[in-house]
């Protein structure tokens, strides 16, 4: 008879989480009987433990990664709202933006067409969209070249109002 240690894990797969339980009792080399409930001095060796926790380190560290990933794209957005230059694009919900009384979700491109200390000139899109996938579709097939994709009209915007509107999630940004 000799001294069994063993440890109790939950596992996705093949990659354990953590240990839950450890399963202490004698056992038998040759036929592989065992004697429960006998209290026995041998402890576990510290690595043996500390590779059951593999599974929760690694995602624990996918998780962290995607955090400081979300607070650098994050921050990103931010500089570029707080530093508009020329042929910038903005993704705005338009309910939004105009302050509409009804809600109904309408995305379009915003194009920055001048930019100074305190205002900021933008031409509206003269298309909506519901979904924004359907702008990502609409910018990847190149249809902000058309000649008719952008109203004539220019709006003055204060660079405050811009700052706003991001912080309340009504526009998002991306840089030609």
């Amino acid at each position: 008879m000799q001294a069994v240690s063993r440890l109790d894990y939950v596992s996705f797969g093949i990659i354990p989480f953590f240990a839950y339980r450890i399963t202490r009792c004698y056992e038998c080399a040759t036929c592989g009987h065992q004697q429960d409930n006998i209290q026995v001095d041998k402890f576990i060796p510290w690595y043996q433990i500390a590779t059951k926790f593999v599974g929760l380190m690694i995602l624990a560290t996918a998780m962290l990664l995607f955090y400081f990933q979300y607070q650098y794209d994050k921050n990103l957005q931010k500089s570029i709202i707080e530093t508009p230059q020329v042929n910038d694009f903005y993704l705005i919900d338009y309910s939004l933006f105009r302050q509409e009384s009804y809600y109904q979700k309408q995305f379009m491109v915003v194009k920055v067409i001048a930019a100074d200390t305190s205002h900021i000139a933008v031409q509206l899109a003269n298309y909506r969209y519901q979904r924004k996938n359907q702008v990502i579709k609409a910018i990847k097939l190149d249809n902000l070249i058309k000649p008719y994709y952008f109203s004539k009209e220019i709006e003055q915007l204060k660079r405050v109002r811009v700052a706003e509107l991001f912080e309340q999630g009504v526009s998002a940004s991306s840089e030609a």
